[in-house]
């Protein structure tokens, strides 16, 4: 939303600061006797509940956003007290970085103290690192909690006699103080004598009984076409007569099987769903 401006026009504008409102007047009349457009709008908070802050922030001619820059430096140094401006985005980067003071020394100075220190090497700090080893360190306060201190004095540099690498050890038992079992007999022997780990599958269940009439069916279903396949093999002859004993032996075989099927649902039972 525009606000106030300082009587001049521009194609286009483009934010320059955030200002409070008597620094807003003061910019805009400085920039009005510069030939510059500008105009300024109230800032809303990001929170609605916060307490509005009287910003406001200053758009200035796009294409003169170099000549409003200079008069806001210009107006910003000690000398103008009226100026308090703070920029919309300010970030770590914005924040002027403090050298730490440094300590004098008694000594006078050297000619070449301006110049740069060279920068060790990585043997070089290597080679102090492992030359400082071995030294005593006086500080107040330990490095390490006591406790870790290693019991006895160090073993000399003829290190154990069976050629291990197990010097400097505590004299306290630790976790791996320990010697190992005798080899005894394997224990996949115990687990196969076990007859727990057996199994023995369940007899299968017997065959169900037929009853006569359902032999007698399928000896019919079965014999009929047999004899007549048997005949023509060996090249007999077939009488009308037995062409026909076999055709019903089959025929009533057939139906005997199908009449005698087991019917699992009643025939009174409206209910005609699937049965599994």
């Amino acid at each position: 939303m525009r606000g106030r401006g300082n009587g001049l026009d521009a194609e286009s504008f483009k934010p320059l600061t955030d200002l409070d409102p008597e620094a807003a007047d003061v910019m805009l009349v400085a920039l009005r006797d510069a030939g510059v457009a500008a105009y300024v709008s109230t800032l809303e908070p990001r929170d609605p509940d916060e307490e509005p802050e009287q910003i406001e922030r200053l758009w200035v001619d796009a294409a003169a956003t170099s000549r409003a820059r200079a008069i806001l430096r210009s107006l910003t140094e000690p000398s103008s007290p009226r100026a308090r401006a703070k920029e919309p985005t300010a970030g770590p980067a914005d924040i002027p970085s403090v050298e730490p003071p440094r300590a004098q020394s008694a000594e006078p100075a050297d000619d070449d103290a301006g110049a740069p220190a060279e920068r060790p090497g990585d043997d070089e700090v290597w080679a102090q690192i492992v030359a400082s080893f071995d030294n005593e360190v006086s500080d107040p306060v330990p490095r390490w909690p006591v406790a870790e201190d290693l019991g006895g004095e160090r073993p000399g540099p003829e290190g154990p006699a069976d050629g291990s690498f197990k010097v400097g050890l505590p004299t306290a038992a630790g976790p791996r103080d320990y010697s190992l079992a005798p080899p005894g007999p394997p224990v996949i022997n115990e687990l196969d004598e076990d007859p727990d780990e057996h199994f023995v599958p369940p007899p299968p269940p017997p065959l169900p009984k037929t009853d006569a009439a359902t032999k007698i069916a399928w000896i019919a279903l079965v014999g009929g076409p047999l004899y007549l396949l048997v005949s023509v093999l060996l090249g007999r002859a077939v009488g009308p007569w037995t062409s026909f004993a076999a055709f019903a032996a089959f025929t009533g075989g057939f139906v005997a099987l199908v009449a005698r099927m087991r019917r699992d649902r009643d025939e009174d039972d409206p209910d005609d769903g699937a049965v599994v």
